[in-house]
Formats: structure tokens, C-alpha cells, sequence
């Protein structure tokens, strides 16, 4: 017989100090962070009307591209990509490697505990929307860290010698690991419903960021959670800028540098801490660095 117990977070002693602080709305590190992780926090958050000038239709035109990559995306899915274009939706995220057949179990708990607070937050806050997004660190290059899993005391891994971001790693040679997997795992029902799932998700897509997509939309079928997994370059810097511009901590405008004083670090009568120059091979052009043989 089992006996079930409910433990506090501090009790069980899992978490680092400071994010037990963090938990606890600490006074002392209440300098790190603007909300604390309460209802009253999101509520205050969000009457801040976060994100109000973001470019929610290039968001949801991504992710939508996105979801085309695999066979299995749900209708409730691409409602929810549809909900971002809305002014009062936010996303809750997690984020984890792309680790073989989920990995470790955190990477459950991940998507598990970020459905539950977009669960929560939908019923405090019913004039919002909140979905869920699990974003997949697909540009990761630590193939180690990602190409095994354990089950039984025993470690299935996945040995390949492909190289660059583990995300485009073609997942053809993983025929040969479904072999180990199928004499662990047995010949019961629930062992070939897993057997099943492994087949469909890494030996039918074509990549490793394709297959955990395909992966995480089997075993989360509500289709509550979205995944979102390249850095769009081009979007990326346009949010960059918007940020930044909106901050006051940028000007966009082109760099004149005969107005620049190296001595007094002033630039059309402001001072500046740093000047930095990042013009690539346009430096050749730039009379602070003359010195430079620069061809």
C-alpha cells in the first residue's frame, strides 16, 4: 500500500535557497525580480498591459509555420496560435533540451507544471487567455547531454557521430537503438504503446527537433502546448530593437563618427561608459581604428 504525502517545497529540500526565497517573496532579494509569483504578482503584471506594442501576428505566422512540421498538431493547438493575436492572451513557457524519449523526468514535470499554471491563471484572470508553450533548445550543440535516456537501471543511448545543432540531427540511425528499447521495455500492452510512440515520433520525422515536437504533441494530446523551437534571426533582432527602442536604450539612426570624442567617450553631447563598434569589415572606415592593418 502506498501512502500518500503532501511535502512544502521547503520541506522537501529540492530546491536552490534563492529560488526558495523567490518562492517565499523574500525581502532581501526583492531587488531581483518586479513581480513576485503570486496572484497578486500576475495581477499587478498584468495591469501593467505587458507587450502592448508586440508584434503578435508575426508570432502566431511563426508558429503556425511551425506546426505544419508534423503530422499530429492539433485543432486546439492551432486555436491557441490563434488566441496570441489577441491582445489579452500571454504565454506561459518552459523550456528543455531535446532530450531522447523525454529524458530525465523534469522534462514532464516542465510541460506538466506550465499546463497547470496557464490552467490556474485562466480561471483567476478569465478576461485573459493564457496558453501554454514549451520552447525546445534545438540550436543546443551538447549532443551528450541529450542522446540517452534511463529506464529499468539501465541507460538507452544513442551514439552518432552527426555534429552541429542536435535539432537538425536526422534521427534514421535510431532504428538501431529501437532493438534495446523493445527488450527493456517487454512485450506487455503498456510497453507497446511506448514502443509505438518512439517508432512514430523518431523513426517517422525526419529530425530530432521534428521528432520531440511529434513526441510532445502524443503524450500532451489536449494539444494545449505549442512548441516553438528555431531562433528567427530576422525577428529576433526586430524584437531587440523594439525593446530596446522603447526603453529609451537605443537610437536608430546612423553612427556619425566624426561626432564622437574617444577622449571625453562623447557622442553628440552625451557620455557614454563603452563604445562599442561592431561594423565587421566596414571598421576599415572607421578613423579610430587607422592603426589597424586592416585590408
Amino acid at each position: 500500500m502506498f501512502v500518500k504525502q503532501n511535502l512544502s517545497f521547503k520541506s522537501s529540500k529540492v530546491l536552490n535557497p534563492l529560488v526558495q526565497d523567490y518562492i517565499e517573496n523574500k525581502e532581501t532579494i526583492s531587488s531581483l525580480f518586479d513581480y513576485p509569483p503570486s496572484k497578486i504578482g500576475f495581477k499587478n503584471l498584468l495591469s501593467t498591459n505587458p507587450y502592448s506594442n508586440f508584434d503578435r501576428e508575426l508570432l502566431s505566422g511563426i508558429l503556425l509555420d511551425q506546426s505544419k512540421l508534423v503530422s499530429n498538431t492539433t485543432q486546439q493547438t492551432l486555436n491557441n496560435i490563434s488566441l496570441l493575436n489577441q491582445k489579452k492572451t500571454y504565454t506561459v513557457t518552459t523550456g528543455h533540451q531535446l532530450c531522447l524519449f523525454t529524458g530525465p523526468m523534469y522534462f514532464i514535470n516542465k510541460i506538466l507544471t506550465t499546463i497547470n499554471l496557464s490552467d490556474e491563471l485562466n480561471k483567476e484572470f478569465p478576461e485573459h487567455h493564457f496558453v501554454p508553450i514549451y520552447w525546445m533548445a534545438s540550436e543546443d550543440h551538447d549532443f551528450d547531454e541529450v542522446n540517452h535516456f534511463n529506464a529499468f537501471e539501465k541507460k538507452i543511448e544513442w551514439n552518432d557521430t552527426q555534429t552541429g545543432a542536435v535539432g537538425n540531427f536526422d534521427t534514421k540511425e535510431l532504428k538501431n537503438t529501437l532493438h534495446f528499447i523493445k527488450e527493456l521495455f517487454g512485450n506487455s500492452d503498456s510497453a507497446n504503446e511506448l514502443i509505438l510512440i518512439f517508432e512514430n515520433a523518431y523513426l517517422k520525422n525526419n529530425t530530432l527537433a521534428q521528432a520531440t515536437r511529434f513526441l510532445v504533441n502524443t503524450l500532451f494530446g489536449t494539444g494545449r502546448v505549442k512548441q516553438c523551437y528555431w531562433v528567427n534571426s530576422e525577428v529576433f533582432m526586430a524584437a531587440c530593437q523594439l525593446l530596446l527602442t522603447s526603453k529609451v536604450r537605443m537610437i536608430h539612426e546612423k553612427f556619425n563618427h566624426n561626432e564622437y570624442n574617444p577622449e571625453s567617450k562623447k557622442y553628440k553631447n552625451e557620455t557614454y561608459d563603452k563604445v562599442i563598434f561592431c561594423e565587421g569589415g566596414n571598421v576599415s572606415n572607421n578613423a579610430l581604428f587607422k592603426f589597424l592593418d586592416i585590408r
